[in-house]
C-alpha cells in the first residue's frame, strides 16, 4: 500500500478485501481494494472502465489507479455498512434473489459474464435498498463468456437454494432437475414462482386451536357493557397524551434531550486514521471540511478541530477538521529564454521565488536573458522556494580591427568581447611595437563565448654588424737576386 500513500489515507481495514480510505484526489470516504485477474493490465482496465459506466443499482465504481507493479485497484463508494442476512428471514432472502436476478439479466445484456455473489458482498441502505459491486457479480477472469437465460435462471436458483430452509430446497432441486426452472421467462417468473411456494409453506404451518374460545368471547362480549371497553381506551389516550405532552416538553426545553455528553479530545497534529479511532472511542464522529496544504504538519494529520479539544458536546456530534495534505509541492516552469521581468513574473505566479541572480557573457543572448535556471525546468519544489538564473551579458560579437594598432592598445580594443584567448606572436617589421596581422580578421562574427585570437606584432628587424676593414699587409722589399741559369759556364775573372 506504500504506493498508494500519496493518494489515499487508510481509515479502516474490513475483514474482506476493501479498505475504508479517504481519497484525496476525490476529497471524499471512499473503498478501495485490489483486483486480482488472469487477464493482462490492459484488459482489466477496459473491463472496469466499462463497469464505471453502468447506471443500475450497484455500488458505483468512480475510479481505479494502476501501478508500476501491474496491481490495479479499483476505488468505490463506501458501502452501506449493513450487511445482509439471508438465512434468517425467508422474505429477505426472497427480495435479495429478486435483485441479484435483475443484475445477472443486466449485465448479461451489456456482455458480462456473471457469477454468484458470496454473501457478505451484498449489503443494504436504512431505506431498505440493496447493493452490491458489478465486480462481485461478474467473472472478473472470462468476462466477455456471457450465460444464455438459462443458465442464468439456474445460477439465480441455486442461489437461492444455498439459503433457503430444507423444505423449499428440495422443490427447487426438483424443478431443477426436470428443467422446469428452463421454461420460465426472466428472473422476475422465478421469483413469482419461488413467493408462491414461501405462502403455500405459510399456510401449511399448523395454527394454535383458538375457534371455539372465539365463539365463547363474541357471546360474552355481547353482555359486555360498552363503558367497560371505552374507559380503558381513554385512559390510554390520556396517557399517550401525557407522555407526548412530557417528549415534546422536554425536547423544547433540553433539545437534546437525554443524550449523554462528552469530551472533545484534542486531535490536532493526529493522523486522520488515529483522529478517526479516538472520536470513535468518546462516541462522536470526524467530518472532514476542507484540506490544506502546510509546512508544519505532516500530510494525513489534523491542522484544525472544531469544536476544539476539551469541548463538552453530546456524542454522536461530528467533529469538522482541516486535513493537512503537506508541503505544497510546485512544479518549476520553464523560465529560460524571458527576460528578468518575465521570470520573475512567472515564477511568483506558481508561487515560487526568484533567487540568486548571476550574470555571465554570452553573445548568443541579448542583454538581461535568462540563460539557465536551478532547479530545472519540470523538477519538483516546495512553495515559496527560491530560483537561482543566470541573466546573460551581451558581448560584441563583431572581431574589432587590430592591425596597425600599438600593441599596447590590444587589451583595451578587446575588452568589450568579454573573456578570450589571444595568442601573441612575433615578427620582425619595420614598425616594431604594432600588429601587423590578427585572427579572425577585422567584422567577422564571433560564435565562440570565449574566442581564440591570434595576432602578430611587428619586433625590431636584426643589425647584421659589419667586419671592420684592414689594409692589406705589404711584405717587406728585398733584393732581388738575378738567378744563374744553369748550364752556363762562367767566365774567369779578369
Amino acid at each position: 500500500m506504500r504506493e498508494l500513500s500519496e493518494r489515499f489515507i487508510i481509515l479502516e481495514e474490513s475483514k474482506g478485501d476493501r479498505f475504508r480510505v479517504y481519497d484525496k484526489l476525490l476529497m471524499r470516504f471512499v473503498s478501495l481494494r485490489q483486483v486480482k485477474s488472469s487477464l493482462s493490465l490492459g484488459k482489466v482496465i477496459a473491463i472496469l472502465d466499462r463497469l464505471m459506466n453502468l447506471d443500475n443499482e450497484f455500488l458505483k465504481i468512480v475510479g481505479y489507479q494502476a501501478l508500476d507493479s501491474g496491481a490495479v485497484y479499483v476505488i468505490e463508494d463506501l458501502p452501506p455498512q449493513e450487511i445482509v442476512d439471508l438465512r434468517s428471514d425467508v422474505r429477505e432472502l426472497l427480495q435479495v434473489t429478486r435483485y441479484i436476478g435483475q443484475m445477472f439479466e443486466y449485465l448479461n445484456s451489456r456482455g458480462l459474464r456473471v457469477k454468484l455473489p458470496e454473501e457478505d458482498k451484498i449489503y443494504r441502505d436504512d431505506k431498505g435498498k440493496y447493493f452490491i459491486s458489478p465486480i462481485d457479480l461478474i467473472d472478473i477472469n472470462n468476462p466477455d463468456k456471457v450465460q444464455s437465460k438459462e443458465e442464468l435462471l439456474d445460477m439465480l436458483a441455486t442461489f437461492f437454494i444455498s439459503f433457503a430452509p430444507k423444505s423449499l430446497k428440495d422443490i427447487l432441486s426438483s424443478l431443477i432437475e426436470r428443467n422446469i426452472i428452463h421454461k420460465l421467462d426472466n428472473a422476475d417468473a422465478l421469483v413469482n414462482m419461488l413467493n408462491t411456494f414461501i405462502l403455500q409453506e405459510e399456510r401449511m404451518k399448523p395454527k394454535p386451536e383458538g375457534k371455539k374460545i372465539d365463539v365463547e368471547f363474541r357471546r360474552e362480549k355481547k353482555r359486555i357493557s360498552p363503558w367497560v371497553i371505552i374507559i380503558p381506551i381513554l385512559v390510554v389516550l390520556s396517557g399517550v397524551s401525557v407522555w407526548m405532552l412530557y417528549s415534546i416538553g422536554e425536547r423544547l426545553l433540553f433539545s437534546n434531550g437525554s443524550i449523554p455528553d462528552a469530551i472533545v479530545p484534542d486531535i490536532v497534529n493526529r493522523s486522520l486514521t488515529e483522529a478517526y479511532g479516538i472520536l470513535k472511542t468518546s462516541g462522536l464522529s470526524i467530518e472532514i471540511s476542507g484540506l490544506e496544504y502546510s509546512s508544519a504538519i505532516p500530510s494525513g494529520n489534523i491542522i484544525s478541530q472544531e469544536p476544539i479539544g476539551g469541548s463538552k458536546v453530546k456524542q454522536g456530534r461530528s467533529v469538522k477538521v482541516i486535513v493537512s495534505k503537506g508541503i505544497e509541492l510546485i512544479n518549476v516552469p520553464n523560465v529560460v529564454g524571458q527576460d528578468l521581468n518575465n521570470a520573475r513574473r512567472i515564477l511568483e505566479s506558481v508561487g515560487l521565488k526568484i533567487g540568486d541572480i548571476r550574470e555571465t557573457p554570452s553573445r548568443t543572448y541579448p542583454d538581461g536573458i535568462v540563460i539557465s535556471q536551478n532547479p530545472k525546468y519540470g523538477s519538483i519544489t516546495s512553495k515559496n522556494s527560491l530560483v537561482a538564473i543566470e541573466i546573460s551579458r551581451h558581448l560584441q560579437s563583431n572581431m574589432p580591427r587590430l592591425v596597425g594598432k600599438p600593441f599596447e592598445d590590444v587589451e583595451r580594443i578587446l575588452k568589450p568581447l568579454g573573456p578570450y584567448i589571444l595568442i601573441v606572436k612575433e615578427e620582425e617589421s619595420d614598425t616594431p611595437g604594432v600588429v601587423i596581422s590578427q585572427s579572425p580578421s577585422t567584422n567577422t562574427t564571433l560564435l565562440q563565448e570565449i574566442p581564440r585570437i591570434e595576432i602578430v606584432v611587428g619586433i625590431p628587424k636584426k643589425v647584421t654588424p659589419q667586419p671592420e676593414v684592414t689594409p692589406p699587409q705589404v711584405p717587406l722589399e728585398t733584393p732581388i737576386q738575378e738567378e744563374t741559369p744553369t748550364n752556363t759556364e762562367t767566365s774567369p775573372p779578369e
